[in-house]
């Protein structure tokens, strides 16, 4: 069952106008980041994919209304029940609730949902937010399967959410225990060896279990907090992102992304303190070489840990944030664009 009383907890917050840091005050425990306090507890709660989505949703956007967001969600789950035929098994749910969403009808107002051609990467961050895609009805590779999720556990879909490089998919459970994976970018089901094939996985990433395994509900939590990590790599202190990726990286040790994304820190604070102010390394003042060595060494080593796992990182970068100058960007292989080597390469 899930926690009604936590989802009661955080509409307290956002409705009633607390903010997170008056909320955080409670518990002088708690990390200093209030927003690291409110993803703790998501993940160590009974986890509620909707509350999770739409919660981080808020933190990047406070514009988001999670009351009336949370209430669209049950209404659209509740417009898959009244489709659905007596005593439906899990795989008609699960054709139903697909269904609902991908082919017009009265029950999406012969609306559907279909990929965003226009920014298939989710540049626009406000693109990536439920709430958007519910508005728009145009999605990417972290709306569209994140939706699935939130409706399928609404319905008693046993669902997870997995990942592949730069890239989110689901996962649904068959009656016979077996897991399929979903595309939920053009609503096929694809088997491990086409993603590999096509997202270029290699060997060493499927053996590592990196990829394409169904993420528990605490790393699904973590997974989604990239959406966080953007925001933060963006409109934050390199600190928060060091405390966020240490936590992100408590729940799932093998997260690629939160290294990188740790990495990536760990430059950005090389480039405030270092790169920006001394052409050359050597001009460094010597009672600084030591912080710059254990930055630069943090940043390479976290390269290091992602590429021993079989991790990808994300190309297309306007700089380098590698510290050997390696190359960092963003990129959502769709159905459209098939991965190719031009949009996601294995670490070097």
């Amino acid at each position: 069952m899930r926690s009604h009383s936590f989802q009661a907890f955080l509409l307290a917050i956002f409705v009633s106008g607390l903010s997170l840091t008056q909320a955080h005050a409670a518990n002088s425990h708690a990390p200093m980041d209030p927003n690291l306090t409110t993803l703790h507890q998501l993940a160590e709660h009974p986890v509620d994919y909707g509350v999770v989505k739409v919660t981080l949703d808020h933190m990047v956007d406070p514009s988001v209304d999670v009351k009336a967001t949370l209430h669209e969600l049950d209404g659209w789950a509740e417009k898959v029940r009244v489709r659905l035929p007596p005593n439906a098994d899990h795989y008609t749910t699960f054709m139903v609730l697909g269904s609902t969403f991908a082919v017009p009808g009265p029950w999406n107002d012969n609306r559907p949902f279909s990929y965003d051609l226009s920014d298939p990467f989710g540049k626009n961050i406000r693109n990536k937010l439920v709430s958007e895609y519910l508005k728009t009805r145009k999605g990417n590779c972290v709306s569209m399967p994140i939706l699935l999720l939130i409706l399928g556990q609404k319905l008693g879909l046993d669902m997870a959410l997995a990942t592949a490089p730069n890239h989110n998919l689901v996962m649904f459970r068959q009656d016979d225990g077996t897991w399929v994976n979903i595309e939920a970018t053009s609503g096929t089901a694809f088997s491990n060896e086409e993603y590999q094939r096509q997202l270029y996985i290699t060997p060493i990433a499927m053996h590592s279990g990196i990829y394409l395994r169904p993420l528990s509900p605490a790393e699904a939590v973590g997974a989604m907090g990239d959406e966080l990590g953007d925001y933060y790599e963006k409109a934050r202190k390199p600190k928060f992102q060091l405390d966020l990726t240490a936590y992100l990286l408590e729940i799932n040790p093998k997260d690629t992304v939160a290294m990188i994304r740790r990495a990536d820190a760990y430059y950005r604070l090389l480039d405030e303190k270092y790169f920006k102010k001394y052409p050359t390394p050597n001009l460094i003042p010597a009672a600084d070489r030591a912080d710059f060595q254990m930055l630069s060494k943090s940043n390479a080593e976290l390269f290091q840990q992602a590429e021993a796992l079989g991790g990808f990182y994300p190309v297309n970068a306007d700089t380098s944030k590698k510290t050997d100058h390696g190359q960092k960007g963003v990129s959502c292989p769709s159905e459209e664009s098939s991965a190719t080597s031009s949009s996601v390469r294995p670490l070097a």
